[in-house]
């Protein structure tokens, strides 16, 4: 598999999907490490592989081999300094994605699907009535999927408007001007990607634009 993407032939509404496994190696740890700052190496091992596969994923993007300058909006959404190139991370227990587009807004979310006794009070707390009604009036067995499903995409609209999360946010399928996808993921855990829409693109073209891929650590640091 080829993990260069090269800007030059990136459709602007191209969106490529990393899916990384955090369960590396510890020469692969290592390595990740040196993409990071020297105050971000001391962080878990998960937050290492994840930032630092990151940070190859955009350096291959850029084709660059130089260090990245990083910004955050006031809400805490990075974004690179020097370049339009949109992306958006996202990690759970031993899974993490990553979005990357030429220069649409992008969000994403995955989570580790964990039972809670709880849960119709989070979707009370945290999703608008509607939703909370709609969980609340499933079977037992259905309520798990459908606050995941519900979680997910709320999370990822919220992450690529740079907003924050609130219990006075709309229904995440009512959003005018954006596309949400719930993503096809490794058992047992839910994700969902978040896209601003383009003037006269039909959702059903926006989804063949969508591109997953895997992150292989031993094919794509050879390349850097």
């Amino acid at each position: 598999m080829n993990c260069l993407i090269n800007t030059s032939i990136m459709q602007e509404s191209q969106v490529s999907v990393w899916s990384i496994s955090l369960k590396q190696p510890a020469p692969i740890v290592e390595k990740l490490k040196s993409f990071l700052p020297h105050e971000e190496r001391k962080q878990r091992e998960c937050w290492v592989v994840a930032h630092g596969a990151l940070q190859t994923i955009l350096r291959h993007t850029l084709k660059t081999t130089q260090p990245l300058e990083f910004s955050k909006n006031k809400n805490g959404k990075p974004f690179l300094k020097e370049s339009a190139l949109e992306f958006n991370l996202s990690h759970s227990h031993d899974m993490a994605l990553v979005a990357v587009s030429k220069k649409i807004p992008v969000g994403i979310d995955i989570e580790k699907i964990k039972p809670n006794k709880n849960i119709q009070n989070i979707a009370t707390r945290f999703f608008s009535a509607r939703e909370a009604d709609q969980i609340g009036a499933l079977s037992s067995s259905e309520q798990l999927t459908a606050f995941y499903t519900c979680w997910t995409r709320k999370e990822a609209l919220i992450k690529a408007k740079g907003t924050r999360f609130s219990s006075k946010t709309q229904n995440s399928d009512e959003i005018c001007g954006w596309s949400i996808h719930s993503l096809p993921v490794e058992t047992g855990y839910m994700a969902a990607l978040a896209i601003k829409d383009m003037e006269g693109e039909s959702n059903e073209n926006l989804t063949q634009r969508i591109s997953q891929k895997v992150w292989s650590a031993d094919k794509f640091l050879l390349r850097v």
